[in-house]
């Protein structure tokens, strides 16, 4: 369980400026638009406030495009920020990945050339540079486990409530290329937890 009043956001903000990276200005474009779907516009502007208060200036998103390169910071700290806001779990952010599939196009460049749930997989993995900076992604499908797949990523470090975000947008994407529902999304290694990678196993029906 995630206790809001435990988050330094100060802290945070001060570790996660020193992150590394890029991503595609659609990500923060997407947790705006969830922060001012679920808690309106006073919402976000306590986001806002919070993190001036924590000393950290949040930029004019129109000046922003979907595609353009922004630091992998600030999607990062908008998300820890509206955590401490609104006192979000686990779920929600799981929830928050899954949706985001939906809310831009970014599940034309996973799935545009849909061949097979492998085939599929593989292109998905070489697009990860379409969107990020770091990180490789791979995948592992077995044809003898046709309702498995274990997702890895490596040299990708943010936070664990990205963690969370992620997992919950490979459950999604799986569900929109194999047609099933998944039952079962865990991240069984994690940089966090000490390991050198991330991996992520799925289970559908």
């Amino acid at each position: 369980m995630i206790d809001r009043n435990n988050i330094d956001l100060k802290k945070e903000i001060k570790t996660l400026k020193k992150l590394s990276g890029e991503e595609r200005g659609m990500d923060i474009k997407y947790l705006v638009h969830r922060v001012t779907e679920k808690e309106g516009n006073r919402g976000l502007k306590r986001v806002i406030s919070e993190l001036k208060k924590n000393g950290y200036k949040f930029p004019d998103l129109s000046k922003i495009g979907n595609m353009d390169w922004i630091s992998v910071s600030l999607p990062t700290i908008f998300l820890v920020a509206s955590v401490k806001c609104f006192g979000w779990q686990e779920k929600d952010i799981i929830q928050m990945g899954r949706e985001v599939l939906l809310f831009s196009y970014t599940i034309k460049i996973f799935i545009k050339y849909f061949l097979s749930i492998e085939k599929t997989f593989k292109i998905a993995a070489r697009n990860w540079k379409k969107y990020y900076s770091k990180g490789e992604l791979s995948i592992k499908y077995d044809n003898k486990k046709a309702n498995e797949i274990v997702i890895y990523l490596k040299n990708f470090k943010k936070h664990p409530y990205n963690c969370l975000y992620l997992t919950g947008l490979f459950s999604k994407l799986i569900e929109i290329i194999t047609g099933e529902r998944v039952i079962k999304a865990v991240e069984t290694k994690c940089p966090f937890r000490g390991d050198s990678y991330h991996e992520f196993k799925i289970y559908w029906k």
